[in-house]
């Protein structure tokens, strides 16, 4: 079994293992991201969108608040694989160059238009990409949450 252990200056956290269990109680936490193509449909990609616009975060923050879920995640012992299993790269690199509009504009402007109404088409493959970063960044505990 794995718990979480926080040293007590806060910013250190692990998985630790202990106690007794099987071998897939010792396996820790992994959140996989949704494959590419479930954002070319349009509800989907819509679905993402309002969620977004429910957290009433500022679009400058958005990306900024979603890389500290996934360090977090991943301090703490947490995986991030693809939809096949692979690791996925949530890195802060991959997140300036999917999001790479110094004014965050479209953080903005796309969950203001899901909630306006249906999306008329398809997601292009840059905003598929955005969207499954932030729908798995959505999913990520927030910080502060028991893992």
């Amino acid at each position: 079994m794995w718990s979480l252990e926080m040293h007590s200056y806060g910013n250190a956290v692990r998985w630790r293992e202990g106690g007794e269990g099987s071998a897939q109680d010792r396996i820790p936490p992994v959140l996989a991201a949704l494959p590419l193509p479930a954002f070319a449909l349009r509800q989907n990609a819509q679905s993402v969108g309002l969620a977004l616009a429910e957290q009433a975060w500022t679009r400058r923050n958005v990306v900024n608040l979603v890389q500290l879920r996934f360090e977090y995640f991943l301090d703490a012992g947490g995986l991030f694989h693809d939809y096949y299993g692979e690791l996925f790269d949530v890195s802060e690199n991959r997140l300036d160059d999917l999001f790479n509009d110094p004014s965050y504009k479209w953080l903005s402007e796309f969950p203001r238009r899901c909630k306006a109404g249906p999306l008329l088409k398809s997601p292009s493959m840059i905003v598929q990409q955005r969207l499954q970063i932030l729908e798995l960044g959505l999913r990520t505990p927030p910080l502060g949450f028991a893992i």
